[in-house]
C-alpha cells in the first residue's frame, strides 16, 4: 500500500549516492535494490525518503514497484505540499550590502523544494530568474539572477559561500550553482573554484 503523501519527503543527494548505497547493501549481504530518484539536472540527484514507524528511510525501486507508481509521480505529490517549506525560508541580508538571499535549512528534506518548486522560490524572490544551490543535504540557497549573460557581485559572493559550505559539509551535494528561468527552465551557472592549496 502506497504511503500517505505526508510521510514522503524529497532529498537532494550527491550524484554518487546510488553507487555508495549499492556498495553498502552488498557489504550488508542485502539483495540489490536501487534508490528511487530522478535527475532534474546533471549535477543534482533528487530522491525520496519515507517516514515509517517514526524512522526515515530511502524509498527504493522495490517500493515503487510494490506501490505501482513512479518516482516522478511520488515527487509530484511531494511538490504539491512544498508551499509551507518555501514560506518559512529566511530572507537573509548579505553583510555590507543591500542584497539578500533566501536560505532554507531543513534536515527533513525540504531543502529539495529548490529543485521541486523553483517557481515558488522565484515568487519569494520577486518572480524573476533565480540562482539555486544545494551545497549540502538540508540546505537551500537562492537569490535573484541578473539579466541573461551577466554576472552580479551577489553571484560572486554567493558562489564563494556555496563552495565554502560544500567543502566544509559532512553530507556534500554539489558546489554547482544553477539558474532557473521560467522561460527556459534549468541551466548550470557554474561554481567557485578553490584557490591552489585550499581544501577541495
Amino acid at each position: 500500500m502506497i504511503p500517505v503523501d505526508s510521510d514522503l519527503r524529497p532529498v537532494v543527494v550527491s550524484t554518487d549516492t546510488p553507487e555508495r548505497f549499492a556498495a553498502w547493501r552488498a557489504l550488508e549481504n542485502l539483495e540489490p535494490d536501487a534508490l528511487a530518484c530522478v535527475r532534474p539536472v546533471e549535477s543534482h540527484l533528487l530522491c525520496l525518503r519515507v517516514w515509517e514507524q517514526a524512522q526515515r528511510r530511502f524509498v527504493l525501486d522495490s517500493d515503487v514497484s510494490t506501490w505501482q507508481t513512479t518516482p516522478a509521480e511520488l515527487l509530484r505529490k511531494v511538490a504539491e505540499r512544498a508551499g509551507p517549506a518555501v514560506a518559512r525560508a529566511e530572507l537573509t541580508a548579505v553583510e555590507g550590502s543591500t542584497d539578500r538571499y533566501l536560505r532554507l535549512a531543513d534536515r527533513d528534506g525540504w531543502a529539495g523544494v529548490g529543485l521541486l518548486r523553483p517557481d515558488l522560490v522565484s515568487e519569494r524572490l520577486g518572480g524573476s530568474a533565480i540562482r539555486v544551490a544545494i551545497p549540502v543535504e538540508g540546505v537551500l540557497l537562492a537569490w535573484v539572477a541578473p539579466e541573461p549573460g551577466q554576472v552580479s557581485e551577489l553571484d560572486r559572493v554567493m558562489a564563494v559561500g556555496v563552495r565554502e559550505w560544500f567543502d566544509r559539509g559532512e553530507a556534500q551535494v554539489s558546489a554547482t550553482v544553477l539558474t532557473w528561468d521560467p522561460r527556459i527552465g534549468w541551466t548550470p551557472f557554474g561554481q567557485a573554484v578553490p584557490r591552489s592549496g585550499s581544501p577541495k
